[in-house]
């Protein structure tokens, strides 16, 4: 049960992220949720976290996808790997970039149930380019 709604949750986010719903991708987190982007420092609460998503979004991140690894359930945290990709598109709606790589979250259940992201890193598996 637990493992689905986390399940569930996760693909809200890939909705709200291909939809461009900032507020309810910020929804997805607890209210002192930390993401650690790549490329970026620690972005701790909805707000800040709000404007990295909206950076992003507003960069052309589209077409968001996931693949679940493991899901591991203990008591009121979860830990969730898996892997992503998604592109880059220019304002015209031409793909100009894309990327793929690995996250690890931990979810957080709240007290009426919802699991909420805790924590959240993520980082591309595409070499750098030198």
């Amino acid at each position: 049960m637990d493992k689905q709604k986390i399940i569930d949750a996760n693909q809200m986010y890939v909705e709200y992220f291909n939809s461009r719903n900032i507020d309810g991708l910020a929804s997805l987190h607890t209210e002192d949720a930390v993401v650690m982007p790549p490329n970026g420092d620690f972005t701790i609460g909805r707000d800040n976290i709000s404007l990295v998503l909206k950076e992003e979004l507003d960069m052309g991140a589209c077409d968001l996808y996931f693949t679940d690894r493991d899901i591991v359930v203990s008591g009121n945290i979860a830990y969730h790997e898996g892997t992503y990709s998604l592109n880059i598109k220019d304002d015209n709606g031409n793909i100009i970039g894309s990327d793929n790589g690995k996250y690890l979250v931990i979810w957080e259940k709240q007290s009426y149930g919802e699991w909420l992201m805790k924590k959240d890193i993520w980082n591309t598996s595409l070499p750098l380019n030198n």
